[in-house]
C-alpha cells in the first residue's frame, strides 16, 4: 500500500489504489505488527442505504472485524 501511494506510481493513471494517508502503530502491538491504514473517506458508510437488516448487521459485522 505504501509503495503504490508512493510517487510515481501514485500519479499513474493506471494506478487505482486508494491513497494512504498515513500509517499508525496500535499502542501495545509493536510485536504483533499491527497497524491502522488511513485512508481518504470515498462515501459515506450507508450510502447506498441498506436494503436489508442483514446487510447492515454484515457490514457492521466487517467494519468491526476482529482477527
Amino acid at each position: 500500500m505504501q509503495y503504490l501511494s508512493s510517487e510515481p506510481l501514485c500519479l499513474d493513471s493506471r494506478n487505482h489504489c486508494a491513497q494512504l494517508l498515513e500509517v499508525l502503530d496500535i499502542p501495545g502491538h509493536l510485536a504483533a505488527g499491527d497497524q491502522v491504514l488511513v485512508m481518504p473517506l470515498f462515501r459515506p458508510f450507508n450510502s447506498p442505504t441498506f436494503d436489508t437488516f442483514g446487510e447492515a448487521i454484515d457490514c457492521f459485522r466487517q467494519l468491526f472485524e476482529v482477527t
